[in-house]
């Protein structure tokens, strides 16, 4: 779905929503098994099994995959090869309905992927698969996500709660000076977690003419920070000190929302959608910073940072559509999108500190058909997005730190 979703799902996105929706348990025994070898030493593995032991009232469906190969390009001044990847994952859903109207699923995620020697220091355009790095850099990234959906479907209202927690904890290395000299070394740990939780009720699935929905939304985030960059020996003759730059960040940020939206029929063929969203955030940042030398031990630079910014935002959205015959349909949106503002933990400006909010308005018109029983999709849009303060991202003169900007 294109455009700012933010009325129908419980936090707004500007450029639109993929929603992923994972294949529910199986009623009779099920399992699958696959893998394949390729070079690079590349292997892969998937396994699953699903059943419903106790029909229309508990199942599941568990899965495992695991993919990994040896590295493509070689690091001719550690004489080792470099680039190998590695990733692990795994799912368990469980679906109990304990009535005809209730239900409630569990769906838990672990994944962990590592990339070995992913700063890649080429030695030259014409052999990019020769590398001469400093050390073996690395990318470790794991992530544990479980989510619990209780659903109520009635003969007059639907009510549908999701509660989810995602820890996700990043650990990174590279040769920052990206030369052959032993000059700069980062180190990055960020682990974050969010917690989410979205409450909906909503018009049941036998509403034609007037359906309806209404919902709130809370997300708490945090995110820390541990970086760091060590100035090796090599750096005193460049004139540089000699030690471990270390910045430490600690991101708290807070979301609440409301929303709702309205599809009316007036006539027949012809749907009419209205939809309000109002968000308020909060974002509070601590910084410190310190440096740490051979013969003075570590030391603060610079006074500890606190700043916090907040904001609201109301956000409407219009759509219609003309089904001129069952299988074709017309229809136009105009639509607000928004992304909080937050702020540049690595920056001492205080006029590039705050990041504004990013504002967008989105308008589309389009046709939508099906032709020869589904067989055949034939679809025209033609869309297009106003944004003002635009949030990119920007990298310090290490080329490591990213951080918004506006």
């Amino acid at each position: 779905m294109r455009g700012p979703q933010g009325t129908l799902y419980g936090r707004s996105s500007q450029a639109g929503v993929i929603n992923i929706i994972s294949r529910p348990p199986s009623d009779t025994l099920e399992f699958n098994i696959g893998g394949g070898y390729g070079n690079y030493n590349q292997r892969q593995v998937q396994l699953s099994v699903s059943d419903t032991p106790i029909q229309d009232k508990f199942g599941y469906r568990l899965s495992f995959a695991y993919n990994a190969r040896d590295g493509f390009t070689e690091n001719t001044l550690l004489d080792e090869d470099a680039n190998e990847q590695s990733s692990l994952y795994g799912r368990a859903n469980f679906l109990w309905k304990p009535s005809k109207e209730w239900s409630v699923a569990s769906n838990s995620n672990v994944a962990s992927n590592q990339d070995g020697d992913n700063t890649f220091v080429p030695i030259d355009q014409s052999n990019p698969f020769e590398s001469q790095s400093n050390i073996p850099g690395y990318l470790d990234v794991a992530v544990n996500t479980q989510s619990l959906r209780i659903g109520y479907e009635g003969e007059s209202v639907n009510v549908t709660s999701i509660t989810a927690c995602n820890d996700t904890n990043l650990n990174y290395q590279q040769d920052t000076d990206y030369t052959a000299d032993d000059l700069l070394r980062s180190d990055s740990r960020i682990p974050s977690t969010i917690w989410s939780q979205e409450i909906r009720v909503q018009s049941p699935n036998s509403a034609e003419l007037f359906r309806w929905l209404l919902g709130g939304y809370y997300q708490s985030r945090s995110i820390e920070l541990g970086l760091s960059t060590e100035y090796r020996p090599q750096v005193a003759a460049l004139g540089f000190p000699v030690g471990t730059d270390r910045t430490d960040a600690r991101f708290d940020q807070e979301t609440y929302a409301i929303f709702g939206q309205v599809d009316l029929e007036p006539i027949d063929r012809l749907i009419l959608t209205a939809g309000l969203r109002y968000e308020k955030y909060r974002d509070e940042l601590a910084r410190t910073r310190s440096f740490e030398d051979p013969v003075s031990g570590e030391m603060p630079t610079g006074d500890p940072l606190r700043n916090s910014v907040d904001g609201d935002v109301v956000l409407p959205r219009f759509a219609i559509q003309y089904r001129v015959i069952p299988n074709v349909n017309l229809y136009g949106t105009i639509a607000q999108g928004y992304k909080p503002g937050t702020q540049n933990f690595a920056s001492d400006d205080l006029s590039t500190l705050v990041v504004r909010p990013e504002n967008l308005w989105s308008y589309e018109l389009g046709v939508k058909t099906s032709w020869l029983n589904d067989r055949i999709t034939a679809n025209l849009a033609v869309f297009w997005s106003n944004v003002d303060d635009y949030q990119i991202l920007l990298t310090d003169e290490t080329g490591l730190f990213c951080h918004p900007y506006r």
